[in-house]
C-alpha cells in the first residue's frame, strides 16, 4: 500500500519538478518506477549478485548525470510488433547504423538529473539515454561511465521504457550485457 501511495503522490508531482527543472518527465517516470517496482528491482539483484535487503526495499541506485547515447538493437527481436506505436520505424530495426545516425548524440550532462535522489552508497549507477519517441532506455552498470574510453569492464543491466501518450509507463523489456 505504501508503495502505491508513494507511486501517486511521485506522479502528481512529476509534472510540476519537470517544469521546475528542466527535466522530462519520463526520466521522473523511470526513476519512481525502478524504486517501486519489485520485479525489475529483483532482476537486478540477481544479475549483479547483490544481496537481499529488508522485504520491500529497492535496490540501492546512484542517479548520473550524464545522458549517453544507448542503441536498441539489444532488443530488436523483442520489439519488432510493437515499435511503430511508440514512434519507431521497421526500417530503424533493419539497419542497426540507422538508429544512431538518425537520434546519436554525444555524451551530455544534464546536472538536474543527479540531484533527484539522494547519493547512494550502493554500487550501482543509472545512466540514461535521451527519450526517443515514445521510448527511454536506461543503462544501471557497476561501472563508472567515461564517454572518452572504448572499453569498459563490468556489468549493464539495460532497460527499455515505453510510454503511453500521457507519459506513463506501459511496459519494458530489459537486456544485460557483460563488458571485458
Amino acid at each position: 500500500m505504501s508503495r502505491i501511495c508513494f507511486f501517486v503522490i511521485c506522479m502528481i508531482s512529476c509534472t510540476a519538478i519537470s517544469f521546475s527543472q528542466g527535466i522530462d518527465c519520463k526520466y521522473l517516470s523511470t526513476i519512481i518506477y525502478l524504486k517501486v517496482n519489485p520485479e525489475i528491482n529483483e532482476e537486478i539483484r540477481r544479475f549483479f549478485r547483490l544481496k537481499k535487503q529488508r522485504k520491500g526495499s529497492s535496490v540501492n541506485l546512484s542517479i548520473s548525470d550524464k545522458v549517453a547515447f544507448w542503441d536498441i538493437a539489444p532488443f530488436k527481436e523483442e520489439i519488432t510488433d510493437t515499435l511503430e506505436k511508440y514512434g519507431l520505424t521497421q526500417e530503424i530495426l533493419k539497419n542497426e547504423s540507422l538508429y544512431e545516425q538518425k537520434y546519436g548524440f554525444e555524451t551530455i550532462t544534464q546536472v538536474n538529473l543527479s540531484k533527484i535522489l539522494p547519493k547512494s552508497e550502493g554500487p550501482l549507477k543509472v545512466y540514461f539515454s535521451k527519450p526517443v519517441g515514445n521510448t527511454l532506455i536506461v543503462e544501471i552498470t557497476n561501472i563508472e561511465y567515461k564517454s572518452n574510453l572504448p572499453l569498459r569492464f563490468g556489468k549493464g543491466f539495460r532497460i527499455l521504457f515505453f510510454f503511453s501518450e500521457e507519459g506513463l509507463i506501459e511496459g519494458v523489456r530489459t537486456s544485460t550485457a557483460i563488458y571485458n
